[in-house]
């Protein structure tokens, strides 16, 4: 499952990626989940509007998968916008809104494409779940 994974995220024009933990270890993966797309949403408002969802192109896409080894649950992110670069502020800004509300969250641009899909589907091979936005392309 992990080699699928990787394969098929590898060609993908990732932006950035994060990793996004929680404060509070009684989040179970499900919920870890939905506070996650509520960041998206949060995100998605912010960068574009209130309409955002309106503009199927204008807004985040994201592939994420959940860690709850050994350490506390977190989550691995993958980010990008179709015909539009992600700025450094826009990035900083999703990390400020993740650390105030769930915990801590680091978001940086992608610096070299290989290692991303790698980066991403490493907990593959505990779990083999990946979940993919609906605007993924």
């Amino acid at each position: 499952m992990h080699d699928s994974w990787a394969k098929f995220l590898r060609n993908r024009n990732f932006q950035a990626w994060a990793t996004l933990t929680f404060k509070h270890q009684s989040v179970t993966p499900h919920r870890a989940l939905a506070i996650f797309k509520n960041w998206i949403h949060a995100s998605n408002r912010k960068m574009f509007g209130s309409r955002y969802f309106n503009r199927a192109a204008e807004h985040l896409s994201w592939a994420v998968s959940i860690e709850a080894g050994t350490k506390k649950l977190h989550l691995h992110v993958l980010l990008t916008v179709k015909g539009k670069n992600l700025s450094r502020e826009e990035l900083n800004s999703m990390e400020n809104l993740w650390n105030r509300k769930h915990g801590i969250a680091k978001v940086e641009m992608v610096q070299f494409a290989e290692a991303v899909s790698a980066y991403l589907t490493k907990v593959t091979a505990f779990n083999g779940e990946i979940e993919l936005s609906k605007n993924f392309k």
